[in-house]
């Protein structure tokens, strides 16, 4: 990785990596949510930009989480619209909370389907971790 690019912001005491996810003509802002130490029974909400950087219109099929760590992924929900003209974006929400018993380590990938208008298709893959304890 080219640590040039690694752009670290602070939000709400959450860490935010600032890198971008791509497939094929879209992109995914950021690619990963560090999200570091997060409190019990607080809802915390990642959210991405997915761009349409292509010459085509795009697609966005419903996420799918891969959890590589933890438990209990909530919902993903788009804040705009699943087809996306070139130029365009969306935003994509991940509503995350975690009570006793479900504490610990999370990690997990968010798997963004892409379908292109010339039937084409690729995967959008973007990344959150946190460790949800008191």
């Amino acid at each position: 990785m080219n640590e040039s690019i690694r752009t670290w912001t602070r939000v709400v005491g959450l860490e935010l990596v600032v890198l971008l996810a791509n497939a094929d003509g879209v992109t995914g802002s950021p690619s990963l949510w560090a999200m570091g130490r997060v409190p019990l029974n607080v809802a915390v909400r990642p959210t991405w930009t997915i761009a349409n950087t292509g010459s085509d219109t795009i697609t966005l099929g419903q996420p799918h989480v891969q959890i590589n760590e933890g438990c209990c992924p909530g919902a993903l929900t788009y804040q705009g619209s699943g087809t996306l003209a070139p130029g365009e974006s969306t935003g994509l929400t991940f509503e995350l909370s975690m009570h006793f018993g479900m504490d610990g380590a999370h990690d997990m990938i968010v798997h963004v389907p892409v379908q292109h208008a010339d039937g084409t298709t690729a995967v959008l893959d973007l990344t959150v971790t946190g460790d949800f304890r008191d």
